[in-house]
């Protein structure tokens, strides 16, 4: 019995594959979880693990989210928590030093506008990714922004947050 469901599951995954291969992602299924596989431009890949119920594992997710961006952030700087609450808000908190800004002439609106930027333009890059977050809590030394999907611009160059509604929510302007 044990090998006809490993078969069986086996059978599903390659069905998944042949029918999802012109798709964004990969099923496989290994017991109550079923682990889907986002291949991206960059020839990278974004996991999520999803449970038997249906619910996404929000820690492996976030974990997975991490490796994604990490790349999005300066020397000095850490992203301290990347989470997902259950009412679909995606929790991002970065810091630096003070004297990083002293250094680089600038102040923690303009870098916290920057860092926002190159990391949800790296999130948004995948819309696959929006099934599961509605709004993005931003948290930097001296504050904190929410944003939510329906502020997504789509055009040629991309999906981002409008350039002047960040500027206007950073910067006052």
């Amino acid at each position: 019995m044990r090998k006809i469901m490993s078969l069986f599951l086996v059978s599903i995954f390659i069905c998944s594959y042949a029918i999802l291969s012109s798709a964004e992602y990969v099923s496989s299924y290994d017991g109550d979880e079923c682990t889907r596989e986002y291949k991206y431009e960059d020839d990278g890949f974004f996991s999520v693990l999803i449970l038997q119920d249906g619910d996404l594992d929000s820690e492996y997710f976030c974990q997975t989210l991490r490796e994604l961006v990490k790349d999005q952030i300066g020397e000095g700087e850490t992203i301290k928590e990347i989470s997902l609450s259950t009412d679909h808000t995606l929790h991002i908190v970065i810091d630096w030093p003070a004297d990083f800004l002293e250094e680089n002439f600038l102040s923690n609106a303009d870098l916290a506008e920057a860092r926002f930027s190159s990391i949800t333009d790296k999130i948004l890059a995948y819309q696959e990714l929006d099934d599961y977050w509605d709004t993005i809590v931003f948290t930097y030394p001296d504050g904190e922004i929410e944003i939510g999907e329906e502020s997504i611009i789509e055009s040629e160059y991309g999906r981002y947050f409008d350039a002047l509604l960040l500027d206007e929510i950073f910067l006052g302007i």
